[in-house]
């Protein structure tokens, strides 16, 4: 995720929904431990964000925030 793309969040108006993919794809570690809280300062409020993620970085100290889907199996 860019600069741009994160400045185009941070212009969007109250109750958007902000949709992210895997957005530790080439980030450095460090910068995946600042993301949620980089994003969550950027955002209007009443905003919702759903982020797929495999990062336990990301995850952090936001688990109680994360609901975990695995896949259905018979």
């Amino acid at each position: 995720m860019n600069s741009f793309n994160l400045f185009k969040i941070s212009r969007q108006k109250s109750g958007t929904i902000f949709i992210i993919d895997e957005p530790e794809l080439s980030l450095h570690p460090k910068w995946q431990e600042d993301f949620l809280a980089a994003v969550e300062a950027l955002t209007p409020k009443n905003t919702q964000l759903i982020i797929a993620t495999h990062s336990p970085i990301i995850v952090g100290n936001n688990a109680d925030y994360c609901k975990v889907l695995l896949p259905y199996n018979n």
